[in-house]
């Protein structure tokens, strides 16, 4: 595909004369901000990502140690009680879809439907 011609389909949308008001400099800065923007909401969500790793990874460690110690001997969902272990488990879950395409997906049938 050729990017520098446009497609018969969007002849009808294409002005014929160009904008006169079309800057290239000030494209070209709106195209690097929205980069820019985009990479920091990248980094943002992958913090958060490890953050929440972080939790689950600590809350097992602070099991396995009580468990090693003798200081607990229930189980993890008794150690933990149900309403943590669906908390840590529903943390993980959002964290998969934020970054699948059936995230996307799902986000995007939300977005249909609230409007």
């Amino acid at each position: 595909m050729d990017l520098t011609k446009v497609n018969p389909i969007d002849w009808s949308l294409t002005p014929v004369d160009p904008d006169p008001n079309f800057d290239p400099e000030h494209n070209r800065r709106v195209i690097d901000e929205v980069v820019r923007k985009n990479r920091l909401v990248a980094k943002r969500k992958e913090r958060e990502a490890q953050d929440g790793t972080r939790e689950r990874v600590s809350a097992i460690t602070t099991y396995l140690k009580s468990l090693t110690s003798g200081k607990t001997k229930s189980d993890v969902v008794r150690y933990f009680g149900k309403q943590e272990m669906t908390r840590l488990r529903g943390t993980e879950i959002l964290n998969r879809l934020k970054y699948t395409e059936l995230g996307e997906d799902m986000k995007n049938k939300l977005k249909s439907i609230i409007k």
